[in-house]
């Protein structure tokens, strides 16, 4: 089992509504329709999520998953970091 901590930090000039996305971790969403802007309350200022007793066997699975299917550059998911804690 493990602590995962993922840290988001949008680009300045992002606007609420934007960036939205799930992330997944081992196929389970742990953070629904996520939007770095509105959680942080401005674009520029970092978030970090932190998610316990998360099984990992061999590998770890992120995934960021954009609810806008084929976001453009500027829409896309962006993560500024990744910790694992055993």
């Amino acid at each position: 089992m493990y602590t995962v901590r993922l840290g988001f930090r949008a680009p300045a000039g992002d606007e609420a509504g934007q960036r939205v996305f799930d992330v997944k971790l081992q196929d389970r969403t742990v953070l629904g329709s996520f939007d770095i802007t509105r959680d942080a309350g401005q674009s520029g200022t970092a978030v970090v999520k932190e998610f316990s007793a998360i099984p990992v066997v061999d590998n770890l699975k992120l995934e960021l998953v954009p609810k806008n299917g084929n976001p453009r550059k500027q829409d896309a998911p962006v993560i500024s970091f990744l910790e694992i804690i055993d």
